[in-house]
């Protein structure tokens, strides 16, 4: 289950893929579904997905990736 994204969690995370050359696409949809989790997807400058191919990371999965 992915943990509440309030927006200034979502400015915050998508500042930290900007800075290290990423961005981050987060899911719209309202209904979840195998392919649709609700979280993010995180997609390089050539808009290849990274992480979370299936909107199924959440904010502490993204800081955890990025600090690898």
């Amino acid at each position: 289950m992915i943990e509440e994204i309030t927006p200034a969690t979502d400015s915050r995370l998508r500042r930290l893929a900007r800075k290290n050359g990423y961005s981050l696409r987060r899911s719209r949809w309202r209904w979840r579904s195998v392919d649709n989790s609700g979280g993010y997807m995180i997609v390089d400058q050539n808009n290849c997905v990274i992480a979370g191919s299936r909107f199924d990371l959440g904010p502490s999965d993204v800081e955890a990736w990025f600090a690898e």
